[in-house]
């Protein structure tokens, strides 16, 4: 079994590979712009990539702050759609793992009938940037 560095340098080395990015059915040499492409945009993030020996991107402890904070931003969309309290009582606020980063903060993406029925689409709840501080990792706190 190999530790979880090694893993993690495994992962970087194959992203960086000179077919890295490449299609299975392509030339050895792989695609060069693209190969070019995945290289800087490792050695830019490299420093920012989740480190898979600890891959929570919350501060120890900050998991109910963070659950309370994602609350909060469930009952902001709610509320700027004007949905009455049958609504509310019907699709609660739950937990997901999908989220992603965007330039106003972490977006929790839900899927459809999780937390609205399907006319309304995939939920996203944004809990931005500010009010993350001290509950992410300051690392992937920078938009």
């Amino acid at each position: 079994m190999t530790d979880d560095g090694t893993l993690r340098e495994r992962f970087l080395d194959e992203l960086t590979s000179p077919d890295a990015g490449a299609p299975p059915d392509a030339p050895a040499a792989g695609d060069r712009d693209v190969t070019a492409y995945w290289r800087r945009l490792v050695a830019a993030n490299r420093g920012t990539l989740v480190d898979p020996g600890n891959p929570d991107l919350l501060v120890p402890g900050q998991k109910e702050a963070f659950w309370s904070l994602a609350r909060e931003a469930h009952q902001q969309w709610l509320d700027r759609r004007n949905l009455d309290q049958n609504f509310r009582d019907r699709w609660p606020f739950d937990r997901t793992e999908q989220a992603y980063f965007s330039k106003q903060g972490m977006v929790l993406l839900y899927n459809v009938y999780h937390l609205a029925p399907y006319a309304m689409g995939q939920p996203e709840l944004v809990l931005p940037y500010d009010k993350l501080k001290g509950i992410g990792r300051e690392q992937y706190l920078t938009p």
